[in-house]
């Protein structure tokens, strides 16, 4: 599978709101509201504008298939990351997704000193949860709830 990656641009702006309100991405999101395109816009310029976020598009055969959004952890230093993944409806349970996380993992460690990875999976997401295992994320069973499994990956120099 040959996924290709590029930054997300204003261009995107749009299709990443189309998967951010993807009825699935909701029921698994930590803020299941629906997202208006007034609010999305000034989130979506500004997370393109800063320093501390860097979003990639997953392209194959030409279409987008996915976004991963890596945003610097607050009151962290500079190597902690959060990832958030979003895959086009079409692309799910395809093994897609695993693989856009890996290549985007492997250009954004390459780009950015980068020393631990964290995402945080509602329990009930279940193809989540496949995607990080998948890429080596264990779950840290300190900061996991009830609600919530924290996956980690320490990342080596």
């Amino acid at each position: 599978m040959d996924i290709q990656l590029r930054p997300a641009d204003q261009d995107d702006m749009l299709l990443i709101w189309r998967w951010a309100n993807d009825l699935d991405v909701r029921k698994n999101a930590f803020s299941t509201d629906f997202i208006s395109w007034e609010s999305h816009v000034p989130w979506f310029l500004q997370k393109l504008a800063s320093q501390q976020c860097t979003i990639y598009v997953g392209i194959l055969d030409d279409i987008p298939i996915g976004q991963v959004r890596f945003d610097l952890m607050a009151n962290h230093l500079c190597c902690d990351y959060m990832i958030d993944i979003s895959i086009d409806l079409e692309c799910r349970e395809r093994g897609i997704g695993t693989e856009l996380l890996r290549k985007a993992i492997c250009v954004f460690t390459k780009s950015k000193h980068v020393r631990h990875l964290v995402a945080k999976v509602k329990k009930g997401n279940i193809l989540s949860m496949k995607i990080f295992e998948k890429n080596h994320f264990v779950i840290n069973e300190i900061k996991t709830t009830n609600d919530v499994f924290f996956y980690e990956l320490i990342v080596n120099d």
